[in-house]
């Protein structure tokens, strides 16, 4: 995976580990899991721009790695597949309100 960025007229390969690690716009990087807030950030710029995407919130990390080929040292802490739906989802109808039950509880005290 890599990012593509013009460079002097033509076009240069910045793999995406690295620029993590050295540009200047992306915080230095350190092997913490990323804050539920600004993951949710990422999560709402990838929608508005129409690509799909979900929070993993549960991997083998070491797998992970492995099937991504991550450098040794290395940690993978997040997980966010992001790409293009292959057909637009629909939104599932909300039950009707009779088809819920209400039990009305009180306390003594």
């Amino acid at each position: 995976v890599a990012l593509r960025e013009s460079w002097e007229g033509g076009k240069k390969l910045i793999e995406v580990l690295e620029a993590i690690k050295t540009r200047r716009s992306i915080r230095h990087y350190k092997p913490d899991a990323i804050s539920e807030e600004k993951l949710n950030t990422v999560l709402e710029a990838a929608h508005s721009l129409g690509l799909g995407t979900v929070h993993v919130g549960r991997f083998d990390a070491q797998k992970a790695a492995q099937i991504l080929n991550v450098p040794q040292g290395v940690v993978v802490v997040e997980m966010t597949p992001l790409g293009y739906p292959a057909k637009e989802a629909k939104t599932p109808s909300r039950k009707k309100l009779s088809d819920w039950y209400f039990v009305k509880v009180t306390t003594k005290g």
